[in-house]
């Protein structure tokens, strides 16, 4: 696949996603602060700059190939060097997922970039540790202890 399609493709796929989670948002509790935006906007906000981004990429692919036809010169090509590692990684998000409400964020996600990163070559035992647990603790910060919110 040429580099410019699979732009292309990744970019619709965004798309579609965005505009499929915009609509779950509207499942959201209502506020009860009638002047408050309500705790669907911000999700709604980041779809919809991601859905523009996206239709921008679009747009500068196309634009790409023109330019490639017009020069006569031939794309990049996407090359999977190791697709069985690819096949693992998309399978153990989907573990990763199944994972979370049993397990809880802190654990699964601990587990998923340990292997993770290993799967991907890392053997350097320091990162395998400190990354996963700095993630942890980034997140645990932000999102609990600053913003207030719980994870599950």
């Amino acid at each position: 696949m040429k580099m410019w399609q699979g732009e292309i493709i990744i970019s619709g796929v965004f798309i579609v996603l965005s505009a499929i989670f915009f609509i779950m948002a509207g499942d959201f509790a209502a506020n009860l602060n009638p002047m408050d935006v309500g705790p669907a906007a911000f999700p709604r906000l980041t779809l919809v700059i991601v859905s523009l981004l996206s239709a921008l990429q679009i747009v500068l692919s196309l634009r790409k190939r023109g330019q490639l036809i017009a020069e006569k010169k031939n794309s990049k090509r996407v090359t999977v060097d190791n697709k069985l590692v690819l096949l693992i990684t998309v399978v153990l998000m989907f573990v990763y997922a199944q994972l979370l409400p049993v397990v809880g964020f802190y654990i699964a996600t601990t587990v998923f970039l340990f292997v993770v990163m290993f799967l991907m070559g890392n053997r350097r035992w320091l990162q395998l540790v400190t990354v996963p647990i700095g993630f942890n603790l980034l997140i645990h910060v932000t999102f609990v202890m600053t913003l207030g919110l719980r994870l599950p």
